[in-house]
């Protein structure tokens, strides 16, 4: 291989320390290597395109050093089909279905209703009390001064949301009604149960 001779590259750079040449271990393509990249072990390929060639045949599936034994073979509970799933999905509670719309119609059939573990009888289709106004929910707001009452955060009068303590819709009255933010609200309808306040 010719490498031309120019003023700073190889010997007739002032820096020159030396350098060999080698022969790259995919395309067998002799090139130069200088002697940092020798101790650094970057002498055996010639380009990024031969080291990737490399790594994908000696790296990668059951060559890996990561390698835990491939995917595994998993049942869907919707609809019985077989699938593969990486282990590591499997420790996340990941398997179990093979799709997302199969996730949606055992969600659907599973986790709504009655058969839903937040289900309290169905007290969320009960209409409010008439005295439940957006006056009512501003004064409330206005009486806590826009501080949520459970993590003590300060927003606009949108932000909040009014909350029941006693989970009693029709229970208007300004002691049952306590300003939260959205998240401690959310947090709070999550819970198994709703008499913390």
């Amino acid at each position: 291989m010719k490498i031309k001779k120019h003023y700073g590259v190889g010997k007739n750079n002032p820096n020159w320390r030396g350098g060999k040449f080698f022969n790259c271990l995919i395309c067998k393509k002799e090139f130069w290597a200088k002697p940092s990249k020798v101790q650094k072990g970057h002498n055996k390929f010639c380009s990024r395109k031969c080291y990737g060639i490399w790594i994908h045949k000696n790296r990668s599936g059951k060559n890996s050093p990561a390698w835990r034994g491939g995917k595994v073979k998993c049942i869907c509970k919707t609809c019985g089909r077989n699938f593969y799933v990486v282990p590591a999905e499997i420790k996340r509670g990941k398997g179990k279905f093979c799709s997302r719309e199969c996730f949606a119609i055992w969600h659907s059939k599973n986790m709504s209703g009655k058969n839903n573990y937040q289900w309290k009888g169905g007290i969320s289709f009960e209409p409010y009390s008439i005295d439940w106004t957006s006056t009512l929910k501003r004064s409330i707001r206005e009486r806590d001064h826009y501080i949520c009452q459970k993590c003590g955060k300060l927003q606009s009068d949108k932000a909040f949301c009014v909350h029941h303590i006693d989970s009693n819709k029709l229970n208007c009255n300004p002691n049952n009604l306590i300003t939260l933010c959205a998240s401690c609200h959310i947090k709070l309808h999550n819970k198994k149960q709703d008499n913390q306040y």
